[in-house]
């Protein structure tokens, strides 16, 4: 069953793409928000689907990271 909401999430996300939603989900992975804590698998999740919906070289503009430090 989580693998359905996983694709779900994945889906609204690729079709938002460029929007708001993909910052929520960068807050959601990479803690950008200290008033909005979330656990690790939170985290984790949030940060699954965008490697999933996002190229590399999106990801590593959008973060300021590097591909092997957001691994």
């Amino acid at each position: 069953m989580c693998v359905i909401y996983f694709l779900r999430a994945c889906y609204i996300l690729k079709c938002g793409e460029g929007s708001s939603l993909v910052d929520y989900v960068l807050n959601l992975a990479f803690q950008l928000d200290p008033d909005y804590a979330c656990s690790v698998a939170v985290q984790s999740r949030a940060l699954q689907c965008l490697m999933t919906v996002s190229c590399t070289n999106t990801l590593e503009e959008v973060t300021g990271k590097n591909i092997d430090d957001i691994r």
